[in-house]
């Protein structure tokens, strides 16, 4: 049977006008999968390559997003995950202009695949004090949401006003909110909720607490319990479509 993976830790957050190292989660362990959150102002709305690059030894996500408008408020949003192993040391990210600034958090009990997560989605959006957060549909129960969003403020304070609210999430927590005034300036708010049973992620909204422009994205974290399940059941179907060499075929006999 799943079973729902859960927050680790966020690490240290990073920001610099150059290349900038980002902490890993507090008490992280192996295997436990790692997702940054990078955030930069792309110098043009809707630039598909204008975020960072992969650190050495990290996968870029499935998603990323621009917001929309013009000038020094847009932001990116970037996302890097990778299992973690022994001897795992702070990334680095490479300079991508103007600035940069980013965070890691860190699950445990995450499907440990190619991609450990079964949906994902993203969005952008022009400045405004009304924020929200693309819907996923999960098709397996026990999923960890994740719901990330980048800010274009050249500020520093706090970054949303109410909080984030969902009625089909269960315990719906911020796990980090951070702003950077160097350079053009953005921040990156990060909150995770539990989803249960299968199915759609429905309406995340939250209140900022200044109009900005944002780029959000939203990710369902599998169980590694479903991965093994699904493991195993592949396994035990292969083997009985196998014959068995012990036992030999005898010959046919006629008349």
């Amino acid at each position: 049977m799943p079973v729902m993976p859960t927050w680790v830790a966020s690490g240290t957050f990073a920001s610099g006008t150059g290349n900038i190292t980002p902490g890993l989660p507090a008490g992280w362990q192996q295997a436990d999968l790692h997702v940054m959150f990078v955030e930069n102002w792309p110098g043009t709305a809707g630039a598909p390559e204008s975020g960072p690059s992969a650190p050495a030894g990290w996968t870029a996500g499935s998603v990323s997003a621009n917001a929309a408008g013009a000038g020094a408020t847009i932001t990116r949003l970037s996302v890097f995950y990778r299992v973690a192993l022994f001897g795992d040391t702070d990334p680095t990210i490479t300079d991508p202009g103007d600035h940069a600034c980013a965070i890691i958090h860190g699950f445990r009990g995450a499907r440990q695949s190619t991609t450990p997560h079964q949906a994902a989605t993203s969005e952008n959006a022009t400045a405004s004090t009304s924020a929200s957060f693309p819907s996923v549909t999960t098709t397996r129960d026990d999923c960890m949401i994740v719901l990330a969003m980048s800010t274009g403020w050249d500020a520093t304070g706090e970054i949303y006003d109410t909080d984030i609210t969902n009625g089909a999430l269960a315990n719906l927590t911020e796990r980090s909110a951070h702003q950077t005034n160097l350079g053009n300036g953005g921040g990156i708010f990060v909150a995770t909720g539990e989803k249960a049973t299968a199915g759609a992620v429905g309406s995340t909204t939250l209140t900022l607490t200044g109009s900005s422009s944002r780029a959000s994205v939203t990710i369902a974290i599998d169980s590694s319990t479903e991965q093994a399940s699904a493991e195993a059941a592949a396994t035990v179907n292969s083997t009985a479509n196998k014959p068995n060499p012990a036992v030999k075929a005898r010959p046919s006999v006629i008349g």
